[in-house]
């Protein structure tokens, strides 16, 4: 509620500010909801996957 407070009294532009409505209607209810959750499905899986490679190259070449 604080952040959605904040977005409306600041006068934040939606293209920079989000509010969880906003983001539930993209998740859930607009048309192309489940398009936009395929979409950050595949993200996710490549931010994963980059993560676990810098966390494993860490591991490996940290020092002692």
């Amino acid at each position: 509620m604080v952040w959605t407070a904040f977005v409306s009294l600041v006068d934040v532009s939606p293209f920079v500010a989000k509010t969880p409505l906003d983001v539930w209607r993209y998740l859930f209810t607009d048309p192309t909801a489940a398009a936009s959750r395929a979409g950050i499905g595949a993200a996710l899986v490549v931010t994963l996957g980059d993560a676990a490679l810098g966390f494993g190259l860490g591991l490996v070449l940290a020092p002692p």
